[in-house]
């Protein structure tokens, strides 16, 4: 380190002649290290190096990797040709000097996980990672105390309050955020554009352009999410208040991601559709949505696959598939699908994730998440739904829906997991969606029996049968009666509407292609009826 002087340096009894600082102004990487060598293996002075130039940052496979590696080993290292040379030593002829036992101390400081050779963790004992704590609490403060009257503005910002705010931020960071206040003219009132702006480098808040309205008007005129009026309604509330950060206005000290939903109830109800919808309403591109599904996540070490790998093991240069996706997008939505079936130790993440905002990847990179739309989803509950009053029609009153489902949700954080402050985070994002009705269901039945049918005969169309076409008598009523029966194969209380899909792939489109699409002779209009006697859809001749 410069810093040290090269009066420091000499005193630790180098030749004259070698260079003072290692790295420095035409010096070899091979040439430092040689130096470097001989402090470390001296014996009449103790020495402790402390290497910070940035070339002396290696990668393998370069020779100036393979002495670091050495030399952070520990072991004996056998000077080569080319250091020798350029070190300053007579080249040519005569034996090789010796090998230097290293007995000192060596200090690699970087900035970051991600600079560390791997090779130091995997084969080398003697190298040992010391990790420097990020300042707490106490330390912004004063510092923010020290460079207050750095910011924009003729008053200076609250130590207190933006200690609060800068957690997981260097000191370094703190003086840069002050200069850019300078900058942009704006006080530390506007923080959180500020800090946008420092960690994106966009002044548009993403949030603030989101058309409520026009998200209303699509889900509402697509019309695929069937039975949720309600829940619908909930969550475009919640869209509103994320636009506005309605949390912030609360508690101005508090970092959390604008919208945070949480999507319990039974199987098959249209929670991911919903997903799908809202999130194509809201103007998030296909790159800017990540599913997670948790059932993929059911080992304690799973962990690394979202916020990725710790230093010295596999996979920490591809780093997580949560972390990388945030970081890389900001504005983006994170689908946790069935939350319940991750291992324990996966909550742990989403503590300062749900309240904070930030979360530390395996690199040691702070990811915000102050742009993010989280949406978990779970099936909580719906093993005992034989618990839940119903109706003299057979369906469920809402409301006991929504209690059923609040309780076995709460009871499954705070005394199954003993997640207590994990269901307070979840909670306020919290929706139930309803059971299926009757109507719906078969609303749903019909839409897709016609779609089926349309694509069928195009697929006719295609395959060389021009003339071949099914129809319905629309006086006879034909659809209707067929979409009556059909639905009563449908166990739609149970399993959602995803049965209905089940339903026309087991008794529909197995006949649709053995008895129309196969038969290539077809000619004229056919119609599907039920067959009574054996069970089952058959195509006959209009």
């Amino acid at each position: 380190d410069p810093a040290l002087g090269v009066s420091y340096i000499k005193s630790l009894g180098l030749p004259p002649g070698a260079p003072a600082i290692p790295g420095g102004a035409g010096s070899q990487p091979a040439a430092a290290l040689g130096q470097l060598t001989r402090l470390l293996g001296q014996e009449d002075a103790p020495a402790a190096v402390i290497v910070t130039h940035p070339d002396l940052r290696f990668s393998a496979p370069s020779q100036g990797s393979v002495l670091l590696h050495k030399l952070a080993a520990g072991a004996a290292l056998a000077r080569l040709p080319q250091e020798e040379q350029a070190g300053g030593a007579e080249p040519g002829g005569g034996e090789q000097a010796p090998p230097t036992l290293l007995q000192n101390m060596a200090i690699y400081v970087y900035f970051g996980d991600s600079g560390i050779p791997d090779h130091f963790f995997r084969t080398d004992p003697e190298a040992k990672l010391l990790r420097i704590p990020l300042p707490d609490l106490e330390q912004r403060q004063r510092y923010l105390q020290h460079i207050g009257t750095r910011f924009f503005g003729t008053e200076s910002p609250d130590p207190s309050r933006l200690a609060l705010q800068t957690e997981g931020w260097m000191l370094r960071k703190l003086e840069q955020l002050a200069d850019l206040s300078q900058r942009e003219k704006a006080g530390a009132s506007d923080f959180q554009a500020l800090e946008k702006l420092y960690t994106v480098g966009r002044r548009v808040d993403r949030w603030a352009q989101v058309d409520v309205a026009n998200a209303t008007i699509v889900i509402a005129k697509r019309n695929r999410v069937r039975g949720q009026k309600e829940v619908i309604s909930e969550v475009l509330d919640m869209v509103a208040t994320a636009k506005y950060r309605m949390a912030e206005m609360i508690d101005p000290d508090s970092r959390k991601p604008p919208l945070l939903l949480f999507f319990v109830g039974p199987t098959g109800v249209g929670k991911n559709l919903l997903i799908r919808e809202l999130t194509m309403a809201l103007g998030f591109g296909p790159d800017q949505v990540k599913i997670l599904d948790m059932s993929e996540y059911r080992q304690d070490h799973s962990d690394q696959k979202l916020i990725g790998a710790p230093p010295g093991y596999v996979g920490f240069d591809d780093g997580g598939q949560l972390t990388n996706h945030v970081q890389e997008h900001g504005f983006c939505a994170v689908n946790i699908d069935e939350i319940e079936k991750a291992h324990e130790r996966i909550h742990d993440i989403w503590l300062p994730v749900t309240d904070g905002a930030r979360l530390t990847d395996g690199k040691g990179r702070t990811v915000d998440f102050s742009d993010a739309c989280l949406i978990f989803t779970s099936n909580i509950g719906s093993d005992t739904v034989a618990d839940i009053p119903k109706l003299p029609t057979g369906e469920f009153k809402r409301q006991d829906v929504v209690n059923h489902f609040l309780d076995k949700v709460a009871e499954y954080f705070n005394d199954d997991l003993e997640r207590p402050e994990l269901f307070n985070r979840l909670k306020r994002g919290m929706v139930v969606f309803n059971f299926i009705k009757k109507s719906d269901a078969l609303d749903v039945v019909k839409t897709r029996l016609d779609n089926l049918v349309q694509a069928t005969n195009a697929k006719a169309r295609e395959i060389g049968l021009p003339e071949a076409e099914i129809v319905f008598d629309p006086k006879g009523g034909e659809e209707e009666k067929l979409a009556h029966l059909l639905l009563s194969l449908v166990d739609y209380q149970k399993y959602g509407l995803r049965d209905v899909n089940t339903m026309l792939e087991k008794f529909v489109t197995p006949r649709l292609a053995l008895e129309f699409l196969e038969e290539k002779e077809l000619k004229g209009k056919v119609r599907m009826r039920w067959d009574v006697n054996n069970n089952r859809i058959t195509i006959e001749k209009a």
